[in-house]
């Protein structure tokens, strides 16, 4: 919560003061800049670097035998013909079976239906995290500008005092409360312009119209000073409440929609994913049909006859291949499986040695019981071991962001949803509003608005704003 501020406080007893004083010259001023104006802000700045935020997710694998490749069927259907018995040599890309078709099309024309139902399913959600993401930023524009106000409201009230009390210490009836207020005033002397005074108040308009300026001036005043001191603290603690509100409701939406520049895959659209996955997946059934041999190699395992039912879960074929670096399986998330595909590069730490590989399957369908999707990658050199079933590390990047202008997430500032900064520029605050992507817990990604020379303000101060005049601190 932002409590530093810079003005001065009026408690009652001081206001009653003031009140008192004013009949024999009125109160000193709070801190102000020369001859009444504002000082410039003096300031401290940093600038935006350029970097890598890399989102890397581990997941847990176990090493196969490097000679055992499994062969699946993309899709459940009927076997129509195999072509290959166990003990036979095979190439890479001879047949080993074909899948009947006959309900293939009507398998992709369901899953078509389905996918277009969540499509259309999804926007009433989306539509309802946008008005909440809206609505906080309105509930945290409004609160900001309230509490702003009533740093607007004292300075007016205060700049206004000045000019009154200015115009009344310029005129005779001024100079001579002043020198009554002067301790080296004799009494006598005192007595006589007191005198003076009063006929002057009693006979003269001008003097009564700069008086009565300065009365209202003060009443004014001390009712924002009071204003400020009875509200602003509560204010803002409300602005900060808002803040945290808008981006929690932010992060909602985005998790909800997804966003691209981030790697946020939302949830809807996650939903939208998996039908869509699984329209493909018919649709690739159909182009699939004949099952071909991935490596060559002995055939170790033949699971399905003429007329057998096949899935993707159950291996048809088993082929055993030589001299191949081994393969890696592990489960990856929902998250996982739409940010990687076949031959995306990955990185298999074995006995705290890294081994670069690529992912050679990735599952459509995800196991109904774990929700997870089986994938496998395999390593571009030996791990050292002959032995399978060993417990491995795999790490994979999932969002990445290479040479990017980055910004700590401290200096952003928001404007209903629109992130900002401000800059220095020849002796004046400028802002400058954002376009961001991905972010880490720290920093976020800077895709316009700013460049590596901008010197970005980091001081904060309850009169920087656009256009405010500033000075670097040295």
């Amino acid at each position: 919560m932002r409590k530093d501020r810079h003005f001065i406080r009026i408690t009652a007893a001081a206001a009653g003061a003031l009140l008192v004083l004013a009949a024999c010259g009125g109160p000193a001023l709070p801190a102000e800049g020369n001859q009444g104006g504002v000082q410039a802000i003096e300031v401290h700045t940093t600038s935006a670097g350029r970097g890598t935020i890399d989102r890397q997710t581990e997941f847990v694998g176990r090493v196969e035998a490097s000679e055992s490749i499994k062969v699946y069927a993309t899709s459940q259907a009927k076997v129509l013909e195999t072509y290959v018995a166990p003990g036979e040599y095979v190439e890479k890309g001879q047949l080993l079976f074909e899948l009947d078709t006959e309900n293939l099309e009507t398998m992709a024309e369901t899953a078509r239906l389905q996918y277009e139902a969540a499509v259309s399913g999804s926007n009433t959600t989306i539509i309802q995290t946008k008005s909440a993401y809206d609505s906080a930023g309105d509930m945290y524009s409004t609160l900001k500008d309230n509490r702003d106000a009533l740093e607007s409201a004292l300075d007016r009230a205060r700049d206004a005092y000045t000019r009154a009390k200015t115009a009344w210490e310029a005129l005779p009836a001024g100079q001579m409360e002043a020198e009554i207020n002067n301790p080296e005033t004799t009494e006598e002397r005192r007595e006589e312009l007191k005198t003076q005074l009063n006929g002057l108040l009693l006979t003269d308009e001008t003097t009564q119209t700069a008086k009565s300026g300065l009365d209202a001036a003060l009443a004014a005043y001390n009712q924002a000073n009071n204003a400020y001191i009875q509200n602003y603290d509560a204010l803002d603690e409300q602005v900060d409440s808002a803040r945290k509100n808008l981006v929690n409701a932010r992060n909602t939406y985005k998790n909800t929609k997804g966003d691209e520049d981030e790697g946020i895959t939302g949830t809807i659209q996650s939903q939208i994913d998996l039908a869509k996955i699984s329209y493909d997946n018919a649709l690739k059934a159909l182009n699939e049909a004949k099952v071909y041999a991935p490596v060559s190699g002995i055939v170790s395992a033949k699971n399905v006859g003429v007329s057998d039912m096949v899935s993707p879960g159950a291996p048809a074929y088993v082929i055993d291949q030589e001299g191949a670096a081994p393969m890696i399986s592990f489960n990856l998330s929902e998250d996982g499986a739409n940010a990687l595909t076949v031959g995306s590069p990955v990185t298999v730490v074995y006995n705290g040695q890294e081994f670069p590989a690529r992912i050679t399957e990735l599952s459509n369908a995800a196991n109904p019981q774990t929700g997870l999707f089986a994938a496998k990658a395999q390593t571009d050199s030996p791990l050292g071991t002959s032995r399978s079933g060993g417990v491995v590390k795999v790490k994979a990047s999932t969002a990445k962001a290479e040479d990017a202008l980055l910004l700590s997430l401290d200096l952003v500032e928001y404007d209903g949803n629109q992130p900002y900064v401000y800059v220095y520029r020849d002796g004046k605050a400028v802002r400058v509003d954002l376009a961001t992507g991905i972010s880490s817990a720290e920093e976020i990604v800077i895709l316009s608005g700013l460049s590596a020379e901008d010197q970005i303000i980091t001081t904060w101060h309850p009169d920087l704003k656009d256009g405010a005049d500033v000075v670097l601190a040295q």
